[in-house]
């Protein structure tokens, strides 16, 4: 978890309101850690790290909810789905960046996490389907909530200039359309809960 924690620093900045945005091209991971000196990095990790804690209690929580929302019988079938999932990559070493985006991380092995969340939404009724999109926009919810106190807590360490940076880089990934999804509601609560299983 540890060694973790500061390649994720992107991953939940990118939830951040979006504010001026510097005309060059794209930064990418790398460019905005190199930014961080190391009196800030002191500073953002143990922030980094409540946060993380917090997040997965609270999809944790939320798992919980959506497999009682379901039924016996469909329980076990999903849980049957979810038990095929691939094991979370390692743990990356401190610098050398989160998890590819298209690999076998949380969206990853080629489609397989995808396949896995159709495969459940056709075993659901439309009521549970709606029961577990209920709980999952909850905790998408309470998710930003923790983003934002994050936010409000590391902004005042950065710069002007990485602040710029942390913006546009979430404005580049806020292009992409978000779509509630009962399956993949299920799935990434499962999968948040394999990586605390996985945390040192």
């Amino acid at each position: 978890m540890k060694q973790y924690v500061m390649p994720l620093l992107a991953a939940v900045l990118l939830s951040m309101p979006v504010g001026a945005v510097a005309q060059q091209a794209p930064p990418d991971h790398n460019s905005m850690m190199s930014q961080l000196t190391d009196a800030q990095r002191a500073q953002i990790m143990p922030i980094m790290q409540d946060g993380m804690q917090r997040s997965r209690s609270i999809m944790g929580a939320a798992h919980e909810r959506e497999m009682a929302a379901l039924s016996a019988e469909h329980r076990a079938r999903v849980q049957a789905v979810l038990d095929q999932l691939p094991a979370p990559p390692p743990r990356p070493a401190a610098g050398q960046g989160p998890p590819p985006r298209n690999g076998p991380g949380m969206h990853g092995d080629g489609g397989h996490f995808r396949a896995a969340g159709q495969q459940i939404d056709a075993v659901l009724t439309p009521a549970e389907t709606q029961a577990v999109i209920a709980v999952g926009q909850d905790a998408r919810t309470q998710l930003k909530a923790v983003q934002d106190d994050m936010h409000n807590k590391i902004s005042p360490i950065l710069t002007d200039a990485q602040r710029q940076t942390m913006d546009q880089m979430k404005q580049n990934r806020g292009m992409r359309p978000h779509t509630d999804d009962a399956g993949m509601y299920l799935l990434m609560g499962a999968r948040a809960a394999m990586g605390a299983e996985r945390q040192p």
